[in-house]
């Protein structure tokens, strides 16, 4: 890389590092293709990767927490969750978020759904305040259709990927989430439904996200040298 290159992105990384908060977005479009690649490559590839329904994927969280590529590459955001997709989210769901009747058969369904959607209209940000293992219940059949047509199709998708891969997948309910977990030796995947703005498996803490910050500092003369 180009003494000019690395100081382009140099300069993309301090001014990232001392504006870093919560919501902060840097347009990187400006760059030319190879110094955004070089970027990308010295930012890494993270675990987790937001999509949503008709829009395809949304963002990529780098290798530091909390800090992502939207835009389709073209920008650089800080946060828990890009505000994009916490804009999908908040759209698409419903805090007033009503149950279907039950259909005969359905036994465990009706409660259990009534019981999370309480749950899940409290919810703040940083709660974590229940999972149900679906594997766990004897759940019939009309249960578990019940538990479909409740649920809806997924408006975002978080997939994270790494020795334990994990689907997250909101639901017509605001804070509750549809989750696969597919753990490394394990023959079949394991069905959760959490409360949650945004699953603890998908979510920077905001130490890590500080830490992010620390790192990408450290970046700066890395850059330089390249």
């Amino acid at each position: 890389m180009g003494m000019h290159q690395a100081t382009e992105i140099g300069v993309i990384l301090r001014v990232l590092a001392e504006d870093w908060r919560d919501g902060m977005r840097l347009a990187v479009d400006s760059l030319p293709g190879p110094v955004r690649d070089t970027l990308h490559d010295l930012l890494g590839k993270g675990r987790i990767e937001a999509s949503a329904a008709g829009l395809g994927i949304l963002a990529r969280e780098t290798a530091l927490p909390g800090l992502w590529l939207v835009d389709n590459g073209m920008t650089l955001e800080i946060g828990a969750l890009p505000m994009t997709v916490l804009a999908v989210l908040t759209a698409a769901g419903d805090p007033d978020w009503q149950l279907p009747d039950a259909p005969e058969g359905a036994a465990i369904a009706p409660a259990m759904l009534a019981e999370l959607r309480q749950r899940a209209k409290y919810c703040q940000t940083e709660d974590h305040s229940g999972v149900v293992s679906l594997d766990q219940l004897p759940l019939q059949e009309a249960d578990r259709a019940m538990i479909d047509a409740a649920l809806g199709e997924p408006a975002v998708t978080l997939t994270a990927r790494g020795e334990q891969g994990c689907i997250m997948e909101s639901t017509l309910c605001r804070n509750l989430w549809r989750v696969t977990r597919q753990t490394s030796g394990e023959d079949s995947p394991r069905h959760t439904l959490e409360i949650a703005v945004v699953p603890a498996t998908a979510r920077a803490s905001a130490a890590d996200i500080e830490q992010s910050r620390d790192e990408v500092l450290r970046l700066i003369p890395v850059a330089a040298r390249r």
